[in-house]
């Protein structure tokens, strides 16, 4: 975006629409995203879902059934934290490919664009302004 251009907003805004379309395509990912693991001692697996909710569990034989409760529920939690921590990363990469996106609009919004520049001088003109009481502003917004 350079001075004088005014297709500079339009850009922009160009940017915004497919970071925005960008987004919502990791969202809707993420949302449909589901991991299984299976137990270090591969009785069970468990699969989890986007929104972390536990969708399945599928016990591979009944050695469960020989287990103290306490025993078979480690294994239940164990592996149902690694499904999740799994399933965690692997929606983390769907959003890492748009940590830097949308650079115009946040040049735009830190000040460091073209566009800050064009609007400076009005700043500048409405500085003097600021430290006036209520009344004096309304007056000049009025007229």
């Amino acid at each position: 975006m350079t001075s004088g251009n005014p297709d500079g907003l339009a850009e922009v805004m160009t940017e915004m629409r497919g970071y925005a379309e960008k987004l919502d395509a990791a969202r809707t990912e993420a949302i449909a995203a589901t991991m299984s693991v299976r137990s270090k001692d591969r009785i069970l697996t468990v699969t989890v879902t986007g929104q972390g909710e536990l969708k399945d569990i599928q016990f591979h034989s009944t050695d469960y059934a020989a287990m103290a409760p306490a025993q078979l529920s480690a294994v239940l939690v164990e592996t149902i934290n690694s499904a999740r921590k799994e399933l965690s990363e692997k929606i983390r990469g769907l959003f890492s490919p748009l940590e830097n996106g949308g650079s115009a609009l946040r040049s735009v919004l830190t000040g460091g664009s073209d566009l800050d520049r064009m609007v400076g001088p009005l700043r500048e003109l409405l500085a003097p302004q600021a430290g006036t009481d209520t009344d004096d502003e309304e007056e000049w917004i009025d007229g």
